[in-house]
């Protein structure tokens, strides 16, 4: 087995990772307009973006009907696959 690049072995990879997260101008618009729209919980559920996103997202795995959820541990309670 080779060492471990921690131990002086050769890296696994030679050129820095890409700068993350990715955006542009678009996401800066999208976020300004939901901070000013007041609604950023999306009560009634789903709000209106959150609507937006989960569809687009479905659309680009090509999955039936989306569900938003929301984060951290509550989702896997919320809904599983």
């Amino acid at each position: 087995m080779s060492e471990l690049a921690i131990l002086g072995g050769p890296k696994t990879r030679a050129e820095n990772y890409p700068d993350w997260p990715v955006w542009d101008e678009r996401d800066v618009q999208a976020v300004t307009e939901v901070v000013r729209s007041g609604r950023w919980g999306g009560f009634p559920f789903p709000g209106a973006k959150t609507a937006e996103l989960a569809a687009k997202a479905a659309s680009v795995i090509d999955c039936g009907p989306p569900h938003a959820l929301g984060g951290g541990p509550k989702a896997p309670n919320e809904f599983s696959v």
